[in-house]
Parts: structure tokens; sequence; C-alpha cells
């Protein structure tokens, strides 16, 4: 058989900040409900969350970021950049430059020592 002319896919990682799996909640308001999720992962610049209805891509929201390990509280505004459209619904948000200031504090204070590489 001849090769295949065909190009494999590569994925590039478009992300500066490392993202961990922490124990990390976000709440938001969004059509006039409070909302609070667990974060799947979470960086520096960003997170990403599961959350119970479809947040359009785009949308800015008031985000306050906790943790039941640490008393360290992040807040500010933070942008969709991406959403899924099925079920069940995903985004992920970019924080501003305050909040991702803040947040290398706060996963500092719930990880310990680790490098927030860029």
């Amino acid at each position: 058989m001849g090769a295949s002319n065909e190009s494999q896919a590569v994925v590039v990682e478009k992300r500066r900040f490392v993202r961990y799996e922490v124990d990390a909640r976000v709440e938001y308001v969004v059509a006039g409900q409070r909302q609070a999720h667990p974060t799947e992962d979470l960086g520096a610049g960003g997170c990403r969350l599961t959350v119970g209805r479809l947040i359009e891509k785009g949308t800015v929201l008031e985000v306050r970021l906790t943790s039941s390990i640490c008393a360290v509280v992040v807040s500010g505004r933070a942008t969709v950049v991406w959403a899924s459209r099925t079920e069940p619904f995903q985004v992920g948000l970019q924080f501003s430059d305050e909040v991702a200031e803040q947040a290398i504090g706060f996963i500092h204070a719930v990880l310990g020592a680790v490098a927030i590489r860029t």
C-alpha cells in the first residue's frame, strides 16, 4: 500500500497558563440568577466549568472564586471565550487581568508552592 497523503491534525495548545484540578467553585450571576459550580480545571488565566444552562460566548460575568481549602477569595470579571451548545453545557472562562493576578495567589493557597508557568 502507498503512503497516505492525508495530513494528521495537530492540536496546538493556546493556553498561556497550566491548568490544575483543584477544589474551587466559581459563583456568578447570569439572567438574574446566582449560580455556583465547581471548576473542572483552573489556571491563572481562566477555568472550565460545567454549567446548568447555555451561556453565550462573549458573555462577561462578575465572578467570585472560592475554595473550602483556603480563605482566599478572588473576584472580578471573566469572559466566556467558548461555550458548548449541547448538554452538559460547558464554558471556558478567561479571567480579566485583575482576576488573573489574584488567581495566582489563590492557586498557591490551594495547592501550596507550585510554579505558575506562562
